[in-house]
């Protein structure tokens, strides 16, 4: 009975091997990707209504992948051929469906100027007053990055950030700033 059960045991173990073998990398990171950081600031501006005022903290720490903005896959880094780094930074508030999305380039992995920066912010609140505010990167709103570091063996993204324009969702005037502290993933290409 005893050595039945240790075949038995064996097989188990030998069959759960092959299935861990079998598994590889995934695309989706894993959880501690979608949890590690924050972004956090501070929004004033005009709600959607164009009359209540904001004057509003937010502070966004996760992501689901694929969740906003219009099916985004998640946070990584990208090492271009030619040496330039890629980095698209996403949090969320998964409650209310707030976000900031930032998307910009590095000449290198020790750049400290990010360069072609693009982004993505939803302010949303569910409480009264109900709140709606949006802004993306547009011609006439201005982008500022610093205190800027990046290390790639960890995937650690550092900096503050300051948006300002009224190219958003109200037309009137609105600045946010804040701070970056995020791990993100590499995508091997």
């Amino acid at each position: 009975m005893m050595m039945r059960l240790n075949k038995i045991s064996i097989a188990c173990l030998l069959a759960a091997v092959v299935l861990l073998a079998g598994c590889k990398d995934d695309d989706v990171p894993a959880l501690e990707y979608q949890q590690q950081g924050h972004i956090k600031g501070t929004l004033v501006g005009i709600a959607s209504d164009k009359k209540t005022a904001i004057n509003q903290s937010f502070e966004y720490t996760q992501y689901a992948p694929g969740y906003y903005p219009e099916g985004s896959a998640y946070s990584y880094y990208r090492v271009e051929s030619g040496g330039a780094v890629d980095i698209r930074i996403m949090r969320q508030n998964l409650s209310t469906g707030s976000y900031l999305s930032i998307n910009f380039s590095l000449s290198s992995e020790t750049d400290t100027s990010p360069d072609g920066i693009n982004y993505s912010f939803q302010y949303i609140t569910t409480n009264d007053p109900v709140i709606h505010f949006s802004m993306e990167s547009g011609i006439n709103n201005d982008v500022t990055v610093t205190g800027f570091s990046f290390d790639r063996s960890s995937g650690h993204v550092k900096g503050n950030f300051t948006l300002s324009g009224a190219d958003n969702s109200t037309g009137n005037n609105a600045i946010i700033t804040g701070d970056i502290d995020v791990v993100v993933k590499e995508v091997i290409q």
